[in-house]
């Protein structure tokens, strides 16, 4: 009886080992691997990218927006109206005769122009002419001055002789001497007030 148990051991644990590898692998085999939901991944990227956005959105700093600052509004000031101002020039009645000022009109000379003189000659040379202006001719204030040309008298100026009224005459004569060499000269003389020169005279002699 011994002796059969002892030969029957090793095929029951042949038997029992045989049974316990089916069930492992029967249980192996029932267990299922989870089939993962449609669009699961493309929720964990999604969800996963989110994420990431919201840190990345957290680390930047943020965009300051400007503020538009009305300007103020100008009132037009009112602009005074002109006042037309009118002026009234009253004129001041002017004595006769200042209007024309000072004038002359040429009368007569001697000698005449154009008349032979030896040299050396001396002679007065004489022009007569008449106050057409309206300013009577005063002798401490009209001169009769040498203008241009040759300058046959030794003086530059001569006094008038006396006053000459609106309307009248003097002869105004100068002392002169003929050069020595031939040719022809001419001379100016004319009167002058202040700054004013009027009444030019002139005389040409040709010398032989």
């Amino acid at each position: 009886m011994k002796l059969q148990l002892k030969r029957r051991w090793p095929l029951l644990f042949a038997t029992v080992l045989l049974v316990l590898s089916c069930d492992i692998s029967t249980l192996a085999a029932n267990q299922q691997i989870p089939t993962p939901l449609p669009g699961a991944i493309n929720l964990m990227v999604a969800q996963t990218a989110g994420a990431a956005a919201t840190q990345t959105a957290a680390l930047i700093p943020p965009t300051l927006t400007p503020s538009v600052t009305p300007f103020p509004t100008l009132i037009p000031s009112e602009t005074p109206t002109a006042t037309p101002t009118f002026v009234f020039i009253v004129a001041s009645p002017t004595p006769i005769g200042t209007l024309r000022g000072y004038s002359c009109n040429f009368i007569s000379q001697n000698p005449k122009d154009g008349t032979d003189m030896n040299g050396k000659t001396a002679f007065t040379v004489k022009w007569k002419v008449m106050n057409d202006g309206g300013i009577v001719w005063d002798p401490t204030v009209v001169d009769f001055v040498f203008a241009s040309g040759t300058n046959l008298a030794t003086v530059n100026e001569e006094k008038i002789p006396s006053a000459v009224g609106v309307g009248g005459s003097v002869t105004l004569g100068v002392d002169v001497t003929a050069p020595n060499r031939t040719g022809r000269y001419t001379t100016r003389w004319s009167l002058r007030a202040g700054v004013t020169s009027f009444c030019s005279l002139s005389l040409t002699i040709k010398v032989n």
